[in-house]
Formats: C-alpha cells, sequence, structure tokens
C-alpha cells in the first residue's frame, strides 16, 4: 500500500532532532499553511516537499526564522528519502503470528487466537458511518462492542495513519486489548476504564514489540512519537496517564501484581476502586499498601489475603527479564523540555553560535577577573587553563539590536549568567549551560500558529 503524506511527515517527525517542540506543530503549521489540507492524500516525494516549503514560506511571509528553517530543511530531507511503499498485510501477518507465545508469557493464554485485521478509510467504513470524521487510529471492536455498534467483530486500521514505526505497536495494542479483557473480565463483560485500559494496552505493547523485533531504535521513535506528535492530541495525552501509572505498576511491583489484579477482577468486575489506585501510585504509594484500599466491597481483608497469596503464586512464573527493563527505563525518561519563546529561542542560537563558532572574536575572563580577547591567547596558553572553551564570555553590547530583549530574558531565566567585568557586562553562555541545554534537547523553541 501507498502510506499517506501525514504518515510520512509524521515519521520524519517521529526521528526527533527537532528545534521546535512539539515537534508536532510542524505538521499543524503544514495543514493551516496548505488551506486546511488534512494531508490525508498518498505521499508523493517532489509533490509532499513542494507543499512543506510552501507552508512555510506563507507563515514567514518574507521573513526569517532559524530554528523553523532549519527544522524544515531536516524534515525535507527525511522526506526525500522516504519509502511511500508498506506492506501492512504481511507485518499484520508477521506480528500476529508471535503473539499466540507472547499472550501466554504475559497473559498465562493458552492457544491465543487474533480477530481479523482490516484498512478502511474511517471509522466501520462498510458497515456504518458513526464517527466518519473522527480522527482516530486503529479500533478493536469486540463481540458486546459488535452487537451494540452493528459492525463485525475485528481490528479497523485507519489507512491515512498507517505508519511503519508505529503500526507494529498500533497492532500490538489492539490485541492486547483482547488478552486484557479475557484475564479481567468474565465472558460477555465489557467494562471500559480507561486508564487502565489503554495503559496496561500500551506498556504490554511496548513490552511485546520488543520481543517480537527487538529493534530498540523503533521503540524510541514510539517514544518520541508520543511525545512530540500525539501530545497535541488531548484525547491520545490522556492515554499515557495511564500509561505512566501502568508502567510504575510494573516497574515497582511486578507482573505477578498485575496477573493477581487481573484475576481478582475478573472476580468482581466492578470491585476495584481505580481512582485509588491511580491517586496512590501517582503519588508515590506502593502499589502492595493500596490494596485493602482499591476493594469496594465490606471485606477488605479477605481481599488483601486472596490477593496476596494470588501475587505470591503468579510472581513465581511471570516475571520481567532484562529486556523488559530496558523498555520500561526508556519510557520512563518521558519528561517535557523546558521550551523559550521564539525571541529567546532567536538569542539562543546566536549566542550558541557565537560561543562556539565565532569564539574567536570574543573574550575569555582570566582568574583574575581581566577581560582578554580570546585571538590573544596563545595556543600553548589556552592549554594550561582547564575548560578554556567554556570560560568564553560575550559582550552584551555586541548582542544584535534585534536579539536584546530575547537574550534579557534568557538571562532572567538564568540559561544566560549576566555579570560585570572591568566596567562591561558580559554574557556567559556557558555557565548557564546553554549550550548542554541546546545540545540534548532539554530547552527547545514554541512555536505561535
Amino acid at each position: 500500500m501507498i502510506l499517506s503524506e501525514r504518515a510520512a511527515i509524521v515519521t520524519a517527525l517521529a526521528d526527533g532532532g527537532f528545534h521546535i517542540y512539539p515537534a508536532g506543530k510542524l505538521n499543524e503549521l503544514i495543514k493551516k499553511y496548505t488551506e486546511g489540507d488534512t494531508l490525508q492524500g498518498n505521499f508523493e516525494r517532489h509533490k509532499t516537499i513542494e507543499k512543506v516549503r510552501l507552508a512555510l514560506s506563507k507563515y514567514l511571509k518574507g521573513g526569517k526564522h532559524a530554528a523553523l528553517e532549519s527544522d524544515f530543511d531536516l524534515l525535507c530531507k527525511r522526506l526525500n528519502d522516504f519509502d511511500p511503499n508498506y506492506d501492512f498485510e504481511n507485518e499484520v501477518e508477521a506480528i500476529t503470528k508471535k503473539l499466540p507465545t507472547l499472550a501466554k508469557r504475559y497473559f498465562g493464554i493458552d492457544g491465543y487466537q487474533s480477530v481479523y485485521s482490516k484498512i478502511v478509510e474511517y471509522y466501520f467504513e462498510g458497515f456504518n458511518e458513526m464517527y466518519k470524521d473522527a480522527d482516530w487510529y486503529a479500533f478493536n471492536v469486540n463481540d458486546v462492542e459488535a452487537r451494540e455498534m452493528k459492525v463485525s467483530v475485528g481490528t479497523y486500521y485507519k489507512r491515512s495513519w498507517i505508519m511503519p514505526f508505529n503500526t507494529a505497536w498500533a497492532i500490538v495494542h489492539e490485541n492486547i486489548h483482547q488478552m486484557h479483557r479475557s484475564v479481567s473480565q468474565p465472558a460477555g463483560s465489557d467494562r471500559y476504564v480507561p486508564w487502565i485500559c489503554e495503559g496496561i494496552a500500551d506498556v504490554f505493547g511496548v513490552l511485546m514489540l520488543y520481543k517480537v523485533g527487538g529493534n530498540k531504535n523503533k521503540i524510541a521513535m514510539m517514544k518520541r512519537f508520543v511525545e512530540e506528535v500525539e501530545v497535541l492530541n488531548p484525547r491520545k495525552a490522556a492515554y499515557y496517564y495511564g500509561f505512566r501509572i501502568v508502567m510504575e505498576l510494573l516497574r515497582n511491583s511486578g507482573l505477578g501484581f498485575m496477573r493477581a489484579l487481573f484475576e481478582m477482577t475478573k472476580e468482581d468486575v466492578y470491585g476495584i476502586n481505580w481512582d485509588v489506585l491511580a491517586h496512590g501510585v501517582q503519588n508515590g504509594v506502593l502499589a502492595h499498601k493500596l490494596i485493602p484500599y482499591i476493594y469496594l466491597g465490606e471485606d477488605k481483608a479477605a481481599f488483601e489475603r486472596k490477593f496476596l497469596k494470588l501475587e505470591e503464586e503468579y510472581s513465581k512464573k511471570f516475571k520481567l527479564d532484562e529486556g523488559d527493563q530496558e523498555v520500561l527505563s526508556l519510557f520512563a525518561t518521558m519528561q517535557p523540555p523546558s521550551v523559550i519563546t521564539e525571541a529567546e529561542y532567536a538569542s539562543a542560537m546566536w549566542l550558541k553560535k557565537q560561543s562556539i563558532e565565532k569564539m574567536e572574536e570574543n573574550w575569555i575572563v582570566t582568574e583574575q577577573d581581566k577581560l582578554i580577547r580570546v585571538k590573544d591567547v596563545a595556543a600553548k596558553e589556552r592549554e594550561k587553563i582547564e575548560g578554556f572553551n567554556e570560560k568564553v564570555v560575550i559582550m552584551e553590547a555586541d548582542v544584535p539590536k534585534e536579539l536584546v530583549d530575547g537574550t534579557k530574558e534568557l538571562c532572567k531565566k538564568y540559561f544566560v549568567v549576566q555579570r560585570e567585568v572591568e566596567d562591561k557586562m558580559v554574557l556567559s553562555v556557558w555557565r548557564g549551560g546553554l549550550p548542554f541545554r541546546l545540545g540534548c534537547g532539554e530547552v527547545r523553541c514554541e512555536l505561535q500558529l
């Protein structure tokens, strides 16, 4: 199949390395400045790149934006190398063949069978037009939902959102909904608690996907997709509330705890207070201490005894291995960066360039608090000064007029340290750690559309 334009663009964004945060805003910019094009049409390299360049020129209106222009150059380079062809059906077949073993390993299910998959243009195409205009990726329809919505049991994938790096996760995610429901709910029941249901599908999804392919680069791209693109979608961003909580439950309490939780839920599908569990984990309470408080029934002591007995039993059979822990650790670092205004970021880029590429034009402060031109310090003398490059300062008076306000704001935030030496105001870019912050992506640029 031919991938869509937005699939190609989002894949390029999920590869990371952009100044703008979240990088998904570049996708929003393109859609906005191509007269509301949703980018759901087929990806064609030259046509799509031309559309991207046109959107940028319309946004800039003849002006300049170093960070944004650099990002668009990177985006177009990746689009030029992007393969528009993807064998979705073959990927589904390859992954589903491996799922029975994984269903046994993580959920204790024997003989797991995946429901059929179908690519559609819109929600339930061919069955009904419910949510036809909704923006969704994939949907698993179980037997209860099939009766309610008058559609066939199966997993539906929206063609325009199929992306090679992420679709494998979607395939596993939707199958985990099947697995989770079979071990945590009585037959014919369909209680959907968003944070736990989606959190389990996502967390176990990345664990299984690593087992299926063992590709950490793909896992890292999925993480960036969450942080850079899905963060702009309020509905999807809400799912990652559950992702974080389930991840903490697994990391701190183990797979045996989760298996016990599944079984206790199956015995009493309405007996668990999920809000208490979520709030407790969020506030750093160990899951074991929450057991008597999450039960809504009267005999909390009996519930706790049975739960702990089950957990002890399951903990002997179900364990996370080193690969599981590596994947969980990768996602444990999910943290939004510091985001500064476009004016501040323009100043930050100039200051970083001046302190590194144009270092010779600037000054160094000696131990005697004297200013010396960098170019006047001989190579042999530089070798004697530990961390010479990071002692370079920039004269405040040399900051271009259009960057003065942004630079002042950076100083207020201590991204740049301002001080007086020999009656002159100098800017210590390294002292505030700005090059380090920009280099690792800790500080990124916001974009006002």
